[in-house]
């Protein structure tokens, strides 16, 4: 990561480390999400969950300046977090226990 000012920008291989990184959560979850998007899309108690990734995205767009203020550090124990998450989404697959599989992209993402 290069450092310009108070801001830090990605290089091209940071990007591409995050494009891989995207890409797999996106092949692990896809199936999730098709059937999150369904129930979101049939059943009127969770018709709200369309509007839960616009607000989300508003809230950090709203945040970006202060975002881009932090300095962005690695911690290990990311990783272990990130492991937790692939193990409760494993666990809530084999168990087929759709709750736990769609909150396993909490940790996973914050890993």
């Amino acid at each position: 990561m290069q450092i310009k000012g108070h801001q830090e920008a990605l290089s091209r291989p940071d990007f591409f480390k995050l494009g891989i990184i995207l890409l797999g959560l996106t092949a692990l979850y896809f199936d999730i999400f098709l059937k999150l998007i369904n129930d979101w899309s049939n059943n009127d108690n969770y018709s709200h969950g369309f509007f839960i990734p616009l607000i989300s995205g508003y809230m950090i767009y709203s945040l970006r300046e202060e975002l881009g203020r932090q300095k962005i550090i690695p911690a290990s124990w990311g990783f272990l977090v990130l492991v937790f998450g692939l193990l409760q989404l494993y666990i809530a697959q084999v168990g087929s226990e759709f709750f736990l599989q769609r909150t396993s992209l909490i940790p996973c993402l914050l890993g």
